[in-house]
């Protein structure tokens, strides 16, 4: 009888495959517990810190990414300048939720006479600017007819910019700038420099004018030093001279200036 207590306990077939059981599903929890907390370690979709795929449509987006600090427009190459410097632009086009995307670039403007640098034209080239104080002419899609937007036949200005300085501030007209209403930087660069702002619906229209021909007062212009409001600029140039607002022949400014709402 003492002889049998003290032997080894020896244990069932059953007992083992029960522990051996318990030990695999308690691994396996372990093991599920490992993999949650790795996976919550893991960085953001690589995608998203990187953005969009270059060369892909930007997807919408309501807050939009802008590139900053552009020393030229990415589609016509133009630079703005103010007091003998440049002024840094930014790339608002990234997030916009309209179809097609044009370029649309922003600057924040002094209260001071400012230039626009563009890249010297053929001789038989026009830039064709728009300018008003909202965003309403910002809506022309690729490919359209001039006659079909603010660019018709019919509604252009000639001859306020060189010598006067002035910008027409109208959203059913537009200026017309060659090479010789320009001023010659270097071989490569032309500019224009604006330092008033013309406002013609600040006046009756222009059939209430001597003769039906419109012309700048003091009842309609404004020094760039004193005007405390945006400036949306539209400019294009008719690259192909085939009368259309092709792609990659326009793009959209937004020039904001001291003072302006809401900024």
């Amino acid at each position: 009888m003492t002889e049998g207590r003290n032997q080894p306990k020896r244990f069932s077939l059953a007992w083992w495959t029960s522990l051996s059981g318990v030990l695999t599903a308690f691994g396996t929890v372990v093991a599920v517990i490992a993999l949650i907390v790795s996976i919550k370690a893991l960085p953001d979709d690589p995608v998203d810190q990187a953005g969009p795929t270059p060369g892909a449509s930007p997807a919408p987006s309501a807050s939009p990414t802008p590139q900053s600090d552009l020393a030229y427009t990415p589609t016509l190459g133009l630079s703005l300048w103010q007091n003998g410097h440049q002024v840094p632009m930014t790339d608002y086009t990234s997030g916009l939720t309209h179809g097609d995307f044009v370029t649309r670039v922003g600057a924040a403007m002094e209260s001071a006479p400012f230039e626009i640098h563009f890249p010297r034209p053929a001789q038989s080239d026009i830039f064709r600017v728009n300018a008003w104080k909202t965003t309403t002419n910002f809506n022309i899609p690729p490919d359209t007819k001039a006659e079909d937007t603010v660019f018709r036949l019919g509604r252009q200005r000639a001859g306020t910019v060189r010598p006067n300085g002035i910008m027409t501030l109208d959203d059913g007209s537009h200026e017309f700038i060659d090479s010789d209403s320009m001023d010659r930087i270097d071989n490569d660069k032309l500019s224009v420099r604006y330092a008033k702002f013309d406002v013609p619906s600040a006046v009756p229209p222009p059939t209430a004018f001597p003769d039906h021909v419109y012309e700048p007062s003091a009842a309609t212009l404004t020094a760039v030093a004193d005007w405390h409001d945006r400036v949306c600029v539209t400019i294009w140039q008719d690259v192909d001279h085939d009368s259309t607002v092709g792609d990659g022949e326009y793009e959209y400014l937004i020039l904001v200036f001291p003072g302006t709402p809401g900024t």
